[in-house]
């Protein structure tokens, strides 16, 4: 791992070591929303890193339907390689069902918007998830054949499965948040293929 990698890194674990204080200090949804930044902002790093550009809030026309359109379609990251988008990724420090059926429904609007390119790739980026496998298989599949595409999917935390009493502000917990450096190589190879 390169030094600046291992930068990103600390700065995670530095942002994953100050949510308790966050939470005591300026309550929970602070602390909800700091949790959910420090994905994002891993992916933003790791982007950094490898020389993409990772945007957000970079809306993307719909299809029309029935002469509707949304001007406002987005997931977190939107990843762009020489000014070209490529990739987009959905992150998440929990990923429940609902979220994960959310997920792929915005990258199904994304797939059959006439304003991304027909090679476009997705991928969901969680700290951990809740949803089982069948569900997991389900939804995969449902994509699949909404697509033609496959969803990739990485659970970042060495514990993958989340536990509602044990808590990413919960500093006794703290060790559950450390990142599966494996799992998130595997992101890394996912990026720059």
């Amino acid at each position: 791992m390169g030094v600046v990698m291992k930068n990103v890194i600390e700065s995670y674990n530095e942002t994953l070591a100050s949510l308790p204080r966050i939470r005591k200090e300026k309550g929970g949804g602070k602390s909800r929303g700091a949790s959910g930044k420090l994905y994002e902002d891993l992916i933003k790093g790791i982007c950094d890193v490898n020389n993409i550009v990772a945007k957000s809030n970079d809306m993307i026309i719909s299809e029309e339907i029935d002469g509707l359109i949304r001007k406002n379609l987005q997931v977190d990251k939107h990843l762009y390689y020489n000014g070209v988008l490529k990739k987009m990724v959905e992150s998440k420090g929990y990923l429940d069902l609902c979220y994960y059926i959310r997920a792929l429904f915005n990258f199904v609007e994304m797939e059959k918007s006439p304003h991304t390119p027909n090679d476009l790739e997705y991928a969901i980026f969680a700290g951990q998830h809740t949803v089982n496998e069948d569900n997991m298989k389900y939804y995969k599949a449902w994509f699949k054949r909404e697509t033609g595409k496959e969803v990739k999917f990485f659970t970042v935390c060495q514990q993958k499965q989340r536990s509602a009493t044990k808590a990413v502000y919960m500093e006794k917990y703290a060790d559950d948040f450390k990142l599966d450096m494996k799992e998130v190589n595997e992101f890394v190879e996912w990026l720059v293929k």
